[in-house]
């Protein structure tokens, strides 16, 4: 709910602004995106596009220059398999058949392999007529991602969105290797939502960690995006396939600045 910098204790406290009820344009104006180069591919940012109540001011590394230099929409950074993960100079690693996960401070780590025979199948979820939609690509070898703005994902995670990868269960292992168990974490906390709804975060960094909808799909879980370390970038576009129409699929964030710049641009 609240970012405090730990030099400034008696400085401002910086809020989220997804835990406010409404955005009023004349108090909330976003102002820049920063840190933009520690996605290494642009993430989010490159969906965000200037609009009424945003504006579209990008820096590479910091707030305002000359502390950092400004970037443009599309800005993308030279890619390298060897290069630190987005986001938290951890070492990407990621190879062809495994993309290793974690939050900040590791409580919660884990790997995800390709998808697989056993990932194709339709019966994963209660919605056999979509298919395979939690698969993406022309061989069906990325998972899909999208972004949410319902107003249980924005109150939850306090964001005025959420990136989700959509990963079969069976897909999902432990850093050592051995089968996905969501109660072997030691940091991971729950916060039950709704007879239909688990959040599970990590109750030391903070970190959005799963979704579990164990009514609708209990085989499927929704990984948030940003603990994958892959080198390509935030997006991590070398695992997953971006698909906007799972986002129009969800109701919510009329009205919202941030919501409706996504809008714009995740097309």
């Amino acid at each position: 709910m609240f970012w405090l910098m730990a030099d400034e204790t008696n400085g401002p406290a910086i809020v989220y602004s997804g835990v406010l009820q409404d955005i009023n344009k004349e108090i909330v104006t976003y102002e820049r995106q920063i840190f933009v180069g520690n996605t290494k591919d642009g993430g989010a940012s490159d969906w965000l596009v200037e609009g009424d109540g945003v504006k579209g001011l990008r820096y590479k590394y910091g707030y305002n220059p000359p502390e950092s230099e400004k970037v443009s929409l599309g800005w993308c950074e030279e890619k390298s398999a060897s290069a630190s993960a987005a986001g938290s100079g951890r070492t990407a690693q990621a190879t062809n058949s495994m993309i290793g996960a974690s939050c900040h401070c590791r409580g919660v780590e884990f790997y995800i392999t390709r998808p697989d025979q056993q990932s194709a199948d339709p019966s994963l979820t209660t919605q056999p007529d979509r298919g395979a939609w939690c698969l993406s690509g022309s061989k069906q070898d990325k998972y899909t991602a999208s972004c949410c703005a319902c107003d249980s994902c924005r109150v939850s995670a306090g964001t005025e969105f959420v990136c989700w990868a959509f990963v079969p269960r069976h897909n999902i292992r432990m850093a050592d290797g051995s089968e996905f168990d969501i109660d072997a974490f030691k940091t991971l906390k729950t916060y039950r939502s709704s007879e239909r709804a688990t959040w599970c975060f990590c109750g030391k960094c903070g970190a959005n960690c799963f979704l579990v909808l164990d009514v609708a799909r209990p085989d499927v879980l929704d990984v948030a995006t940003g603990l994958l370390w892959s080198g390509e970038g935030a997006r991590a576009e070398d695992w997953l396939a971006w698909r906007p129409e799972e986002f129009n699929r969800v109701d919510g964030g009329g009205g919202r600045p941030l919501v409706e710049a996504l809008r714009r641009g995740f097309v």
